[in-house]
């Protein structure tokens, strides 16, 4: 049977409590990724979200090098079961990756990525218009941010103008989207599509109010509509970054 798995990844710059080194330390646990695993697999559960059986967890890491360059500060991996009436978990697991960065030290995000099977991505338009109503009431409060949003894996010939044009349609004017072109990925090889680095990704101009993970990953699933939208069935990379942050 074949398997659908989905990968989150957040980027930027951590600074871990030396405390939790020194407990992880005394409590022999023996890399970050059995410390990620824990805690990230403890708070899906707080959060009841695998037991949805959308999505299952599979393993969790991260690169907690502290030499304050932008790193893939964490990462999450799960299997996905097809489902026609359930979305894709790009917030469940932000949240919980955000909830275990917070729980280890202070951070600072520069970006999200995600490797996304399109071939079980569900139409996710009555969630996300619920989502922009929550954009509209508390989006004021929040300057305006440009972000580039890459996207790897796409068929030869695709048509980057009616993607922009379904995600601004999907946005419903939280997000203005103009066509870049190619593009290196601005963030570097990521967990997931280590293989695939060599594949041309299409770069894309966005305007967002706010830059905070949940708009990120919000970001990410508009993105992700608009590829379901246009009949994508492979696996696709989809990031984003705020222009402001370099590497």
């Amino acid at each position: 049977m074949e398997r659908h798995e989905l990968f989150l990844g957040l980027h930027g710059v951590l600074r871990v409590n030396p405390v939790v080194t020194e407990r992880w330390r005394l409590d022999d646990v023996e890399s970050v990724e059995d410390g990620v695993n824990a805690l990230a697999l403890s708070r899906a559960d707080a959060y009841g979200w695998p037991s949805v059986r959308r999505w299952s967890h599979l393993e969790a890491g991260g690169d907690w090098t502290q030499d304050r360059r932008i790193r893939e500060i964490a990462w999450y991996q799960v299997r996905v079961s097809p489902h026609p009436a359930q979305r894709l978990p790009f917030h469940p697991l932000a949240a919980v990756l955000r909830d275990t960065l917070d729980a280890v030290g202070t951070w600072e995000l520069a970006g999200v990525h995600a490797v996304v099977p399109m071939k079980v991505a569900a139409d996710a338009r009555e969630a996300l218009a619920s989502i922009n109503d929550w954009h509209e009431l508390t989006d004021f409060l929040q300057p305006e941010n440009e972000v580039t949003v890459t996207v790897a894996g796409l068929p030869p010939g695709v048509d980057v103008h009616a993607i922009a044009s379904a995600v601004e349609e999907t946005g419903q004017g939280k997000i203005r989207v103009s066509a870049r072109g190619d593009l290196a990925h601005p963030l570097g090889a990521v967990t997931g599509w280590e293989d695939r680095q060599g594949d041309r990704a299409k770069t894309f101009g966005c305007s967002v109010r706010g830059w905070r993970w949940d708009v990120a990953a919000w970001v990410i699933e508009v993105f992700t509509e608009a590829l379901r939208r246009a009949s994508l069935s492979s696996h696709v990379l989809v990031m984003v970054a705020r222009d402001a942050v370099s590497r």
